[in-house]
């Protein structure tokens, strides 16, 4: 009886357990990331670091850190705020918290969490799951701001962050690119911790059914049996591309190898003192005392000898076969002074031997068998000086200091260069003038600080909810979203301003499902608004205090199911860089080009070999033309390096971008530099457009409403027949009559067209430095041109293909275009041609009576070769290569358009062609 009562009451405890467990989650955790920027060095000597770390609870708690070893310093400022909550039926907040630290040195220290448990509400511990209800949460993150050998910089940590949770059906495998950027361009590596006692897991571990790619860090989720949430630990290290060396602010240096290399096994733990060392090694001594500045090593009364692995240095080796003695290389210290005992002094003239007699050669000064090679304190023995046979030889008070060429001992004492010091047939006692050298100081070594291998360790954690039921569909866009233009793609880099509000555009679509929100994760202050149904935008303004550093923004699109409501789906996980500047892209804006200017910043330099405009194969789109030390500039025309046109109602907008992207590669896992700008211009406003074959330009007007300009080329005369469009460019040979009609089309009675000019350039560009003008002011300026009967809507012109300076193979014709009203007196229309002495002046446009001046044009045209033409005329120069220019390039003479500054533009608009 009294056993059954026992298991009842053991039973009974475990149910109440369980029940405290699943009563109070308020705050378990979901995941956490870290991640720390150097600030740089304060006056004082001190050092700053911030560290951005966001923990995702049930209920909005933030654990606190405490120093996990080393000396983290102390906390000077720390702020925090909402960054994102909960999913479709989930429950979950996450918050960030920025702090920044006031260290004493640059040296390496960690940070641990959670600095709290407790069991009844859940702080410290990590949300249940399909692995444990009362599993532990932690997180340790490694970091060291020594100065980098090869940038000369603090080291900086990866940047990453990551959505708290992740939603998957458990019948539908899903792949989670996480996207981790280096600012130092180091390779960064995650992996699956497996040691709880290092603070970088509770669980440690994989859960079942996911596989992680270390070097891609992506994981992949395959099946799992159980629903719920699946916590994922990660640790996130980077190494450097080639072996480096980190460098503290106490004199002492570690060294980083690439990941691929191999590598001796480190010690966790700091070391704080080492032996006197070389470059190669540290100099290992047993009995005999080396006294150094920063870490002396102190021995007895022995000669000093080196064991295994003698020190040896760079520029000048000392070897020795007399008292003291190495086995394979001789010892050369630099910043640590070493003394020495039982070596003989020996002179040039008079040898002072003890028991085996030295002798030297050319240089006469001598000094002991391990000198001592010092910069900063003398070298002093005192319990074992260095002797001879009768009296000790004692320096006092200058230190012997050597550079380029050191005290070395071959089969006889060893020699120095400037001070030769000699002695008698007596022991020698150098007292004011010790040997030193002062033209060629020897290199030293510093002191070497063991550390782990990698040069940054984080935490990265997250959950991933298996959801109960089944997806009727794996395939992307039926259920699950896909992102659709201009949605920024994954790992791209964009840029920001400081004080200026950063805009991403999301859209995204599926067929069965709805979509229902935009979940995202990024630095403080980020902010969503919902657009549309399926359009969202993501804003973030940053601030001085966000310049130069480098910001992850993480999202997933969550559509419901059309017809079972509770079933969600997320969409891929995208994230992107933000890369925070001071200055903004400049764009410039004018009739024919496009001028771009942007700062090079960090990231922009660091990829500069591999930046290219949408069109990367013309050699007048290289962005290396017009850029200089400061700046990244590129100038083309408005149809040039894949520009892309589009319209809508009001505007014709010009797009293009400045990418690292490779266009060789569809899908590519380096971080593309992605600068979007474009130029958007009213379409009153005069622009020339570079399409092979033009189709009619529509405009609408107050007064006039919507109406069509069209320019064709035409086979004779009658006009007839006009060019086929598939027969653009057109070929043309030299004084054969060109055919062109201008055509308006209106709804609205009682109009005219006037052509107001028109001129040839020898390609795209009315505003080219070569050109030729036809019609100017209404008045032609060509005496080839022949003006043809036609109706107020029509304009009909002919002239002869000429002779155009240089060596061009197309020709463009821009002609500006009005249309008034008739009978109206004072329009563009009624005052005809205006000569340019005439004195008078073109009235200004009344508001009803006359529309703004367009520019439409048509091209290109093709001059034949004079070799192959079969025209006649003794004017004729058949070894003549010049090319006819005849195109239709419209610019307008009366509008001109304001330069203008554009932000970059994700938004999608149809062509600028309309049927």
């Amino acid at each position: 009886m009294a056993s059954l009562t026992l298991s009842l009451l053991h039973l009974l405890l475990m149910v109440s357990v369980a029940s405290a467990w699943s009563m109070y989650p308020y705050y378990r955790y979901y995941g956490g990331s870290v991640t720390f920027t150097p600030k740089g060095q304060n006056s004082d000597g001190t050092y700053e670091v911030e560290f951005r770390n966001k923990q995702t609870s049930f209920y909005c708690y933030q654990n606190g850190y405490t120093c996990y070893y080393g000396n983290c310093g102390s906390q000077t400022q720390t702020t925090n705020a909402l960054i994102a909550g909960n999913s479709y039926g989930l429950t979950w907040c996450q918050y960030e918290v920025v702090t920044k630290r006031k260290l004493s040195s640059n040296q390496p220290f960690a940070i641990r969490y959670p600095t709290s448990y407790n069991s009844r509400y859940g702080q410290g511990y990590w949300y249940s799951n399909v692995r444990s209800s009362q599993a532990a949460w932690r997180m340790m993150a490694h970091v060291d701001l020594g100065t980098r050998s090869d940038t000369g910089e603090s080291n900086r940590s990866p940047i990453t962050t990551m959505l708290p949770v992740l939603r998957v059906p458990r019948n539908c495998p899903r792949s989670f690119n996480m996207t981790v950027f280096d600012p130092d361009g180091d390779r960064v590596r995650c992996r699956v911790p497996t040691r709880s006692s290092t603070y970088e897991c509770g669980l440690c571990g994989l859960v079942s059914g996911f596989s992680l790619d270390q070097n891609s860090c992506s994981l992949q989720y395959t099946h799992s049996t159980r629903v719920g949430f699946h916590p994922i630990e990660l640790v996130v290290e980077d190494f450097p591309n080639k072996y480096i060396t980190l460098s503290y602010s106490n004199g002492y240096y570690t060294s980083k190898h690439p990941l691929s290399s191999g590598r001796r096994k480190r010690q966790l733990p700091i070391t704080t003192a080492e032996p006197t060392t070389t470059t190669t090694a540290p100099t290992t001594t047993t009995n005999a005392p080396t006294t150094t500045t920063d870490a002396p090593t102190t021995t007895t009364d022995a000669p000093t000898t080196t064991t295994d692995a003698p020190t040896t240095t760079t520029d000048a080796p000392t070897t020795t076969d007399a008292p003291t003695t190495t086995t394979n290389a001789p010892t050369t210290t630099t910043d640590a002074p070493t003394t020495t005992t039982d070596a003989p002094t020996t002179t040039t003239d008079a040898p002072t031997t003890t028991d085996a007699p030295t002798t030297t050669t050319d240089a006469p000064t001598t000094t002991t068998d391990a000198p001592t090679t010092t910069t900063d304190a003398p070298t002093t023995t005192t319990d074992a000086p260095t002797t001879t046979t009768d009296a000790p030889t004692t320096t006092t008070d200058a230190p012997t200091t050597t550079t380029d060429a050191p005290t070395t001992t071959t089969d006889a004492p060893t020699t120095t260069t400037d001070a030769p010091t000699t002695t008698t047939d007596a022991p020698t006692t150098t007292t004011d003038a010790p040997t030193t050298t002062t033209g060629v100081p020897t290199t030293t070594s510093r002191p070497y600080q063991s550390s782990i291998a990698p040069l940054s360790k984080l935490p990265l954690q997250f959950s991933v909810h298996v959801d109960s039921y089944q997806a009727r569909s794996c395939l992307d866009g039926d259920y699950f979203p896909i992102f659709l233009s201009p949605t920024p793609s994954n790992g791209v880099n964009l840029p920001a301003f400081v004080n200026q509000t950063l805009e991403i555009k999301v859209v995204s679509t599926a067929q069965y499902s709805t979509i229902y929100d935009l979940i995202i994760a990024g630095p403080e202050g980020i902010s969503k608004q919902k657009i549309s149904t399926e359009e969202f935008v993501i804003k973030w303004t940053p601030t001085d205090n966000e310049l130069n550093d480098h910001f992850p923004i993480c999202f997933v699109s969550e559509a419901r199911d059309k017809v079972y409501r509770h079933q969600i789906y997320q969409s891929e996980l995208r994230c992107v860089i933000v890369d925070v500047g001071h200055h903004e892209t400049t764009v410039t804006c004018n009739e024919t080009t496009i001028t771009v200017e942007v700062e090079k910043s960090y990231l922009i330099r660091r990829n500069e070999d591999n930046l290219h405009l949408n069109d990367f194969t013309d050699p007048s789109c290289n962005l290396t033309t017009s850029s200089n030390s400061t700046h990244l500039v590129a100038v083309m025309s408005l149809n040039t390096c894949g520009t892309l046109i589009e319209e809508d109602e009001d505007n014709i907008i010009f797009k293009n971008e400045i990418t690292s992207a490779d266009p060789n590669q569809i899908i590519s896992r380096q971080h593309d530099v992605e600068i979007a700008f474009s130029c958007v211009y009213p379409k009153r406003t005069n622009v020339t457009l570079g399409f092979s074959h033009k189709n009619p330009y529509a405009f609408t007007e107050k007064g006039f409403g919507a109406f069509t300009f069209q320019f064709e080329f035409f086979d004779s005369q009658l006009f007839r027949t006009q060019k086929d469009a598939s027969t653009y460019p057109v070929e043309v040979y030299l004084k054969q009559m060109i055919f062109m009609q201008i055509e308006a089309t209106t709804s609205i009675p009682n109009t005219e067209l006037f052509v107001e000019s028109c001129k040839a350039t020898p390609y795209d560009n009315p505003n080219s430095r070569i050109r030729y003008t036809i019609i100017e002011n209404g008045c032609v300026k060509d005496n080839t041109v022949q003006i043809y009967p036609s109706s107020k809507s029509q304009f009909r012109f002919g002239m002869q293909a000429f002779e155009f300076i240089g060596a061009h193979e197309e020709v463009y014709i821009t002609c500006s275009v009005i249309l008034c009203e008739t009978g109206i007196s004072g329009t563009r229309c009624s005052q005809g041609c205006i000569r340019s002495d005439s004195g008078s002046h073109r009235s200004k446009r009344e508001a009803v009576a006359q529309t703004s001046s367009h520019s439409i044009s048509q091209g290109p045209l093709r001059l034949v070769r004079t070799s192959d033409s079969q025209v006649s005329g003794s004017s004729m120069n058949l070894g003549l290569n010049i090319i006819f220019i005849v195109g239709c390039l419209l610019v307008c003479v009366v509008v001109v358009y304001r330069s203008r500054r554009s932000k970059a533009k994700y938004q999608p608009l149809p062509t600028s062609e309309m049927d």
